[in-house]
């Protein structure tokens, strides 16, 4: 009998250290799972960290594109206004040339006609001159 109980210890035991085995194979593979879920989301972090520099980078870049546009239309900008007052100025000179030149035309188209008057007034007083001499002769 004692040879029984011992064997029934011993099984008893044996089953014990199964069951231990197994929980302990369990515990294994639930501690696995979890670390290599974080293994994926360590993963999963650093991607989107990378994804999150590119597109930090494309955001630079694209600034640097907007500023150097915006330079260059300001550049435009003030050429455009530049060429305006060139042209304003321009525009006024020309205006103060033309007025000079019709203002001096003027002048000499009214010396011409004051001196062709007075050629005028000479050649009718000589021709009333001559008239009186011609009346004159034929009265003596």
């Amino acid at each position: 009998e004692y040879n029984s109980q011992n064997e029934t210890k011993v099984t008893e035991l044996t089953q014990d250290k199964t069951k231990a085995e197994a929980t302990l194979v369990k515990s294994r593979n639930e501690t696995e799972a979890p670390k290599a879920e974080i293994v994926t989301l360590v993963k999963a972090q650093e991607e989107a960290k990378a994804e999150k520099a590119k597109v930090e980078a494309t955001l630079v870049k694209t600034r640097g594109e907007v500023e150097a546009q915006q330079t260059e239309l300001a550049s435009l900008a003030k050429a455009r206004e530049e060429a305006e007052a060139e042209k304003a100025n321009a525009d006024a000179a020309l205006m103060k040339t033309r007025e000079a030149k019709e203002a001096k035309a003027e002048a000499k188209l009214k010396k011409t006609q004051e001196e062709s008057d007075a050629a005028k007034a000479k050649v009718e007083a000589t021709l009333g001159k001559a008239r009186e001499e011609v009346q004159a002769k034929k009265a003596e």
